[in-house]
């Protein structure tokens, strides 16, 4: 996200060594933007871009929800009429 915004002129991180939890980002923008303004944009659009996913999930699980629920419904219906 933040490679992609017309602000930003550079972005690049690095990891000195695997076992420590530290990473090094270098972040230069234009003149439209400071680099805290950018990383904030980018962080916000990321946080609305995982509630858009998090929606479609939840619609996606309830849809499936109510699908199984019918097919078990049909199958007790079967098998109700199968036994009689």
């Amino acid at each position: 996200m933040l490679a992609k915004q017309s602000e930003t002129d550079f972005v690049g991180y690095s990891i000195p060594h695997p076992s420590e939890h530290l990473f090094q980002m270098r972040l230069q923008t234009t003149k439209k933007s400071t680099v805290t303004q950018a990383l904030n944009k980018s962080l916000q659009l990321m946080c609305d871009m995982c509630d858009v996913l998090e929606d479609t999930l939840n619609k996606a699980e309830k849809c499936a929800i109510e699908s199984r629920l019918k097919q078990t419904t049909n199958d007790n219906d079967v098998r109700m009429e199968v036994q009689d």
